[in-house]
C-alpha cells in the first residue's frame, strides 16, 4: 500500500497447465480513490511468492522473490504505469524478510546461511541455518548496496520516506543514520 497516493499493489498467481511447477505471478496495482488499474505486468514465472514495495514516491513497485532459504532470490524494480523493469538483480541467499522503500531506496533484511553437516541434519531437524542478520540498504537508481548495519534477530527499523535516514532500534536504543547521496 502507498497511502499517500491511494495506491496498492496486489499479486495474483495462476497455475499453469502445461507446466505444473511453474505458478504465473502479475503484479497489479489499483488506484484507490479513483478505484481503477494504474498498471499490470507479469513476475518472473516460478513457484515462490513475492514481497513488495512502492518506492520513488510511488512511481516504481519493487518486488522480492521470496525464495528457498538456499536459493539467490530476485529482486526487481518495475515503473507502476508501464511494468518496465527499471532495476533488476539476483540477492544472495538469505535476502529475504520485510522489505521497504522510499524516495530511491529499498531497505531488505539478510541473513547468511549456513548448511548443517549431512551427519548432524536429523539430530539438528534441519539441513540449513541463518547467521549474521543485517540490514541492507539498495539505492535503486545506481543498482548497488549503499549501507549494510548488522540487526537482531527480530530488527525495527525505517526509512524516511526521502530515502534519506534509517532509523534502527536494538536493546532499547534507537540509532538514527543518514545516507549520503
Amino acid at each position: 500500500v502507498e497511502p499517500s497516493l491511494g495506491q496498492v499493489a496486489l499479486l495474483a498467481s495462476t497455475q499453469d497447465d502445461h507446466a505444473p511447477t511453474q505458478t504465473r505471478r502479475e503484479i497489479t496495482i489499483i488506484d484507490a480513490r479513483e478505484r481503477k488499474e494504474i498498471g499490470r505486468w507479469l513476475l518472473p514465472p516460478g513457484k515462490d511468492t513475492y514481497s513488495g514495495t512502492f518506492a520513488k514516491s510511488g512511481t516504481v513497485f519493487c518486488a522480492l522473490q521470496n525464495a528457498f532459504a538456499t536459493s539467490d532470490p530476485q529482486f526487481v524494480c518495475s515503473d507502476v504505469r508501464s511494468g518496465r523493469v527499471v532495476f533488476q538483480k539476483m540477492l544472495p541467499k538469505g535476502s529475504t524478510g520485510r522489505i521497504v522503500g522510499a524516495g530511491d531506496r529499498v531497505g531488505i533484511e539478510h541473513r547468511n546461511v549456513k548448511a548443517v553437516p549431512k551427519l548432524l541434519r536429523r539430530l539438528a531437524e534441519t539441513s540449513y541455518f541463518f547467521t549474521d542478520p543485517t540490514l541492507g540498504i539498495w539505492d535503486i537508481q545506481s543498482g548497488r548496496e549503499i549501507a549494510r548495519w548488522p540487526t537482531e534477530w527480530l530488527p525495527v527499523w525505517a526509512i524516511s520516506s526521502t530515502g534519506d535516514t534509517v532509523a534502527r532500534s536494538s536493546s532499547g536504543v534507537i540509532n538514527i543514520s543518514r545516507l549520503v547521496h
